[in-house]
């Protein structure tokens, strides 16, 4: 079964850093089954984050590539994720994030 990882990041993404390669072992990542995320697929693409860098603001989660989600979406994702029994993992992670003020990296499938 397809997974994405979920990590917190240790500092902030530089303006010009480009996230191109597949790494969650580097930020200790919380893997998420492709079919228990799908659930809350449609509503995160209401939340504002980031695809491979800072510089290309999105919409919700980059699902095939890398995702930066900035600790001011926290409280959204937070809203929308804990909705979902399943998901508390992963809604414990994104709480522990925004209580340190940090981003949160995904890896999609």
């Amino acid at each position: 079964m397809p997974k994405h990882e979920f990590g917190i990041m240790p500092l902030p993404p530089s303006s010009g850093e480009e996230f191109v390669d597949y790494a969650p072992a580097q930020y200790h990542c919380l893997a998420v089954e492709d079919d228990d995320l799908a659930v809350v697929v449609q509503p995160l693409r209401a939340v504002r984050c980031y695809w491979h860098s800072m510089t290309r603001p999105e919409w919700g989660l980059a699902l095939w590539g890398i995702t930066l989600i900035p600790p001011e979406a926290l409280p959204a994702f937070i809203e929308i994720v804990g909705r979902e029994k399943r998901l508390d993992a992963l809604a414990a992670l994104l709480r522990q994030a925004e209580r340190e003020g940090k981003f949160v990296i995904h890896f999609g499938i």
